[in-house]
């Protein structure tokens, strides 16, 4: 994954514009808003057991290493997915390099997600990361900057994690 940094165009980390940085803050709290409802709306539709199963047993995470991982993934892996597919994906030329660039993020998340949720929950699923790699894009606007992108993705991914954690939280309720 650090190969793509020799591509990466050194403008990629430059300063945020700070007017689109207010902007991703606000995208960011509206991101926590969705994905916190949709999991209120759909979270029948969620299958813990098989996420008991995928956490757990075949990963061996616990609640203690949970809460490393969601660090990890929330500041690491963020920055890795922007800088390959809003960075090394977006400056290499492409045609349509947001769309390239925001369908290949959806799918990549995919393999997280696939035998967690129904087909429908998982196609809202990729619409909602394929949307969110297209903002993600624009973020970054000319100065192709990743802060502004990053800072959304953060703040996307604490939700995220959050839900992650009660639902594990649920799952040692019921162990």
């Amino acid at each position: 994954m650090l190969l793509p940094l020799i591509w990466v165009s050194r403008t990629f980390f430059a300063k945020p514009d700070p007017k689109k940085l207010k902007i991703a803050l606000l995208l960011g709290v509206g991101a926590i808003l969705i994905i916190q409802a949709a999991y209120l709306v759909l979270q029948r539709y969620i299958d813990l057991g098989q996420i008991k199963t995928l956490l757990s047993e075949q990963q061996g995470i616990t609640a203690t290493t949970y809460v490393w991982v969601a660090i990890y993934a929330t500041l690491g892996n963020s920055m890795l997915e922007e800088v390959f597919f809003r960075g090394f994906l977006v400056q290499r030329g492409f045609k349509r390099p947001w769309l390239f660039s925001s369908a290949l993020f959806s799918f990549y998340h995919l393999t997280i997600f696939i035998s967690w949720f129904s087909c429908w929950v998982t196609l809202i699923a990729l619409v909602g990361l394929f949307v969110g790699g297209l903002m993600f894009c624009w973020l970054n606007g000319d100065r192709k900057s990743i802060w502004n992108s990053w800072a959304m993705h953060v703040m996307a991914d604490i939700s995220i994690f959050a839900i992650g954690f009660t639902i594990f939280l649920t799952l040692l309720d019921n162990i």
